[in-house]
């Protein structure tokens, strides 16, 4: 009897000191004990376009998507390529961010990105009874920026990424086409938003991955 009293103690302290560590891994939240550092990627799914008034462009109804990775070192900013497509343009740019400091779990980070394109503009020009027309190449690059909060999250039933943690969250954009006002702000011609689909693909942060320009 003094045996079965002993294993028994002996099974219940297991069971106490493994408790805790199912429900870390068991739960949807890392619970703010488990480091964001590491290598992620993703897309932006578009959830919405909103014209501004005045504008004379519609991208509305153009195809659109983004695609990004970001890296997230144990100190300083956070930062990776993003390559957005909408209605045929093709954004080109970084994300820089941080771990929010107020979120264990979250990322805070700014986005900037630019298409450029040739505008061709022609004058007309009448001397001695002769027309001529010149047609010039005017170069212009339009520019999409804006902020992203995101969330990474691990759960056991959420598999996709290697390591289990993904990364959620979303972001607006405002887009302007190259103009400026009197004042030299640009002129905002549409505000597109996206979710944040992502995953970790590694845990650990390469440095070099993170200085990349294009995906």
């Amino acid at each position: 009897m003094p045996i079965m009293k002993t294993l028994l103690a002996i099974l219940l302290c297991f069971v106490i000191t493994e408790a805790p560590v199912l429900a870390i891994h068991g739960g949807y939240t890392l619970g703010g004990t488990s480091s964001v550092t590491g290598t992620y990627a993703g897309v932006f799914v578009p959830d919405g376009i909103t014209l501004v008034s005045g504008t004379t462009a519609d991208y509305s109804g153009g195809n659109s998507l983004g695609l990004f990775s970001l890296n997230v070192p144990n100190t300083g900013d956070a930062s990776g390529p993003v390559m957005i497509f909408s209605a045929g343009r093709t954004f080109a740019g970084t994300i820089t961010g941080f771990p929010n400091p107020s979120d264990p779990n979250g990322i805070t980070g700014i986005i900037t990105a630019t298409y450029a394109f040739t505008v061709y503009v022609s004058s007309t020009n009448v001397a001695n009874g002769v027309t001529t027309t010149t047609v010039s190449n005017v170069p212009v690059t339009a520019t999409a920026q804006g902020s992203m909060t995101a969330d990474v999250s691990s759960s056991a039933q959420e598999l996709q990424s290697p390591t289990g943690v993904l990364l959620t969250g979303s972001t607006s954009l405002a887009v302007d086409q190259g103009t400026v006002e009197a004042d030299g702000s640009p002129v905002i011609t549409e505000i597109d938003k996206y979710l944040i689909e992502g995953y970790q693909q590694s845990a650990s942060y390469t440095a070099s991955a993170a200085t990349a320009t294009t995906l």
